[in-house]
């Protein structure tokens, strides 16, 4: 057995779709394939003994935008393989975070509210949990917008046990981002 092991890293299949109650909106994700690539063991091994929860995969950060024809109310939730209340799975036992942040809604600023979660509060940057509807809303004037943008970052979280893989592991997330858009309350 050689010292060169590698480990095949890729989060793919990241897509977007939209269901909307009245007129069409488009939503679209800058890159649909996230794919960190090949790489060696030892680097895993490495990040994980500096504590790294991602064995030393970074989080990366995407844009995500929809445009409608006319303003509607929106949320958005990412349907994929749950790993646990607060993430999704990543490979064969690995997970990640999906967090919402930096929004504007027609070019102003915009906040998020969880549902189901209390207090209604106003939030900056909000997780995509499984299963959960993210609500997003402008700082000023209606709850409607024709033009959604925000980050969307990407937390890979792999067991240590990640580095004991096959010697061509895919650790893959698979889902589809749902854009709920209807006309105002």
């Amino acid at each position: 057995m050689s010292m060169g092991k590698w480990v095949l890293m890729a989060l793919a299949a990241l897509s977007a779709g939209a269901a909307a109650e009245e007129g069409p909106c488009a939503l679209s994700l800058s890159t649909p394939n996230l794919d960190y690539g090949v790489l060696p063991l030892a680097a895993l091994r490495e990040g994980f003994g500096r504590g790294a929860p991602g064995g030393g995969l970074e989080a990366r950060t995407l844009s995500l935008q929809a445009v409608c024809e006319g303003p509607r109310a929106l949320a958005l939730r990412f349907n994929g393989p749950a790993a646990d209340a607060a993430s999704f799975r990543f490979g064969p036992q690995g997970a990640a975070r999906l967090i919402l942040r930096a929004a504007t809604l027609d070019g102003r600023d915009a906040y998020f509210r969880v549902e189901g979660e209390s207090g209604g509060e106003r939030l900056r940057s909000a997780p995509l949990r499984p299963g959960q509807l993210v609500r997003v809303y402008p700082d000023s004037g209606g709850g409607t917008g024709r033009a959604l943008r925000l980050e969307l970052e990407v937390q890979p979280l792999l067991p240590a046990g990640a580095t004991h893989a096959r010697e061509r592991e895919r650790w893959r997330m698979d889902g589809v981002f749902e854009l709920q858009a209807s006309a105002a309350e």
